[in-house]
């Protein structure tokens, strides 16, 4: 069964809308030291997963945060909700993993330094979502 991160990441490269932002810049955890803007940096920040009695379910809805960087405050923004509208209420097959839902939590702008944009700036959207899930149980 593939890992969830894996089918996030391949979702993400089959949605036009975003694919039109970034084209396949997505990575998991940290963005490469030469990664050009815009970018999309994804990690689980919570796993939970669903107990039934004494035996694993197979359930699991870990909380996974997209970052959506660009160069302005509009275009992360406009990332960020291309995102939203791709992944929220999805269910079904996402890259090969089975999802009962995805639901969308919370959104918070940031802002770092960087040396590649004319204001010395990138703009992050960090966007939550619950992603409840089919996984191996043996």
């Amino acid at each position: 069964m593939k890992l969830l991160e894996e089918g996030l990441s391949a979702f993400i490269k089959q949605q036009a809308t975003i694919v039109n932002i970034i084209g396949s810049k997505i990575y998991a955890v940290l963005a490469p030291d030469d990664a050009v803007l815009p970018y999309i940096i994804y990690s689980r920040i919570s796993g939970s997963r669903e107990h039934i009695m004494s035996a694993i379910s197979g359930l699991a809805m870990p909380v996974m945060q997209l970052s959506c960087y660009a160069a302005t405050y509009a275009e992360s923004k406009q990332l960020a909700e291309s995102v939203r509208l791709s992944l929220d209420n999805h269910s079904g097959d996402m890259g090969g993993v089975n999802v009962q839902a995805v639901l969308f939590d919370n959104e918070v702008d940031d802002v770092e330094e960087s040396p590649e944009t004319r204001s010395g700036r990138s703009f992050i959207v960090h966007a939550d979502y619950q992603i409840w899930h089919d996984e191996a149980i043996s």
